[in-house]
């Protein structure tokens, strides 16, 4: 029998639980896309595994699945000459969850900035101080300016199998939290073509973060932390660049949400990767 099919919510994966009746002797897996089967030999149906003995088994089909067709496998077992047939249709269920620590830094800034700019703290020419993720070209970005850019993620706290959370057990599924908290840390630099206006820019981002630690740490951003420093660029543009560096570190969860059918519990398993 095939114990159970499992819509993997990654999406183009199925998993099968197959229990081999006793006295079985090998068997051979295949799938379709009708329920035409015309034996364990056939030419219209891929081969996904054959195996002997009649221990249980659980298959992973990944073998050119497409989300939204509908599939039929069918295992064959000797020599009894029996079968047994299932269906499903492979779909993506997985929902993910986390801050971007690039995404909610750009929208304070910049949110910030024009109220420093508001209270005549800093005197952009352009009226606004714009705030991007990439580096200013020099005849297309008004100065001053300041830019986001992440310069890694990584792992902070793992669990077991890259568990965030216990599982949640319903009635038919099973509601899965994958994921860990990890470490980002974003450079955020001021560009200002004046070295004393780079100070007024440097305080301005200091400030900005300073009152901002309520809503970072609302929006999942925890145990912040960040140092300054001034440097130049002399040679990139065309007249010296100054500029103010706050190199920005958090910590956040980041992961998936996703539901599967419930399934029951093998004693014993063979499993086979396709």
């Amino acid at each position: 029998m095939i114990f159970g099919t499992e819509v993997l919510p990654a999406g183009n994966a199925v998993r099968l639980h197959i229990r081999p009746p006793a006295g079985t002797t090998s068997c051979v897996l295949l799938r379709r896309e009708d329920e035409d089967f015309v034996g364990p030999v056939d030419p219209d149906a891929v081969l996904l595994a054959s195996w002997e003995g009649a221990a249980p088994a659980v298959v992973l089909d990944t073998s050119n699945l497409v989300n939204g067709t509908p599939y039929f496998w069918r295992v064959y077992y000797a020599p009894s000459d029996t079968y047994a047939t299932t269906s499903a249709t492979p779909a993506a269920g997985y929902t993910g969850f986390g801050p971007d620590a690039v995404l909610v830094l750009m929208d304070r800034l910049r949110l910030g900035l024009a109220i420093e700019v508001g209270r005549g703290a800093l005197h952009p020419k352009a009226g606004t101080i714009p705030v991007q993720n990439s580096p200013p070209l020099w005849d297309q970005t008004p100065f001053p300016v300041v830019t986001a850019h992440l310069s890694a993620v990584e792992p902070d706290s793992r669990g077991l199998g890259e568990v965030l959370e216990a599982d949640a057990i319903g009635v038919d599924s099973v509601t899965s939290t994958d994921g860990w908290l990890e470490r980002s840390s974003v450079t955020v630099v001021g560009w200002s073509l004046n070295p004393d206006e780079r100070i007024a820019l440097r305080r301005a981002i200091k400030r900005i973060l300073q009152a901002n630690w309520a809503v970072f740490e609302a929006l999942g951003l925890s145990l912040i932390e960040w140092t300054q420093r001034d440097q130049e660029d002399m040679e990139r543009y065309a007249a010296p660049v100054f500029q103010a560096v706050t190199d920005f570190r958090c910590v956040a969860a980041g992961g998936v949400t996703s539901e599967t059918p419930k399934i029951h519990e093998l004693n014993s398993q063979v499993v086979i990767h396709v």
